[in-house]
Parts: structure tokens; sequence; C-alpha cells
């Protein structure tokens, strides 16, 4: 008898978490684990409080020769953060661009992004080191990289 109580409160206890990874109230959001589709340019996704809109994506006018690094091109990423965590952010390791399929170099710009407090919004860039001529750019944002498996992807189309 111990055994199926026990049984049976390991399966609702299973249940339950997996249904706790959807906010399945009406607000309309839907976890980042639960979007199969990339996003766009425009778009804003939210993941433990931390949401992010890609405004645009271009190539520099100029490369900084003095880099230490050697690519074809630089894409600059022009990024917003609204931060509603609860606790100071740093955007950091978060954000990996794919460049048909193989993960990217960042690249050193003026407009870094690092903290945002709490209850915040802030704009600035994010830079990648562009190698050949590709065809394929998806922006990977996971801002509980450390924690979780949450992320979400936005297919980026540079100008």
């Amino acid at each position: 008898m111990k055994k199926n109580i026990l049984f049976g409160s390991l399966i609702a206890l299973l249940f339950l978490t997996a249904c706790g990874t959807f906010d399945c109230g009406e607000s309309g959001e839907v976890e980042a684990e639960a979007v199969e589709e990339n996003l766009n340019i425009g778009e804003t996704s939210t993941i433990d409080g931390i949401s992010l809109t890609v405004d645009d994506a271009y190539y520099a006018d100029k490369i900084n020769r003095s880099a230490n690094t050697n690519p074809d091109a630089i894409l600059i990423v022009d990024l917003t953060v609204e931060n509603n965590s609860g606790k100071d952010y740093s955007l950091g390791v978060d954000i990996d661009l794919y460049v048909d399929g193989v993960k990217t170099n960042t690249y050193p710009v003026e407009k870094l992004m690092s903290r945002v407090a709490d209850g915040k919004t802030a704009n600035g860039q994010r830079a990648f080191e562009i190698k050949g001529e590709p065809s394929e750019f998806e922006l990977e944002f996971s801002p509980s990289k450390r924690l979780k498996s949450e992320k979400v992807r936005y297919t980026i189309e540079p100008e």
C-alpha cells in the first residue's frame, strides 16, 4: 500500500512540475521552452523576467584591426533588455550567434550593454565576427544558461 501511495505521489509531482514550465494563464505569454519557431528582428522574448528585443542587425562600417582578430566583417546587433527579474541582471555569456550553424566569436564594441538594474530597461549592442559569406544567422538568448536550458532563438537577417 505504501508503495502505491509513494508511486502515485511521484507521478503527481512530475505532472505538476511539467505543467509549471508553461504560463497556462490568460496572459498570452508562453515560456521560452514552448517556443519552437525562431523569433525575428523586432519581436520580444521573456525568460525569468528578462525581456529581450532584437532591434536591428547590420554590418559595421569599420573594422577595428587592433582587436587582435581578422574577420571579414562585423555584425552589429542592437538590443533592448528590460529587467523585471527582481535582481540586477548582467548580459554576459547569455547571447550567442550561430553563423551557418557554427558559434562565432564576439567582437568588442563601444556601446556594449553589461548591467541592467531591476525594473529598468537598457539599450546596447553586441558585435560578432563574420568570416566568409554566410547564408544563415541565428542569435540564441539564454539568460538562465547556468541554471536551466530555456532559450530563445532569433533569425537574423542583416541589412
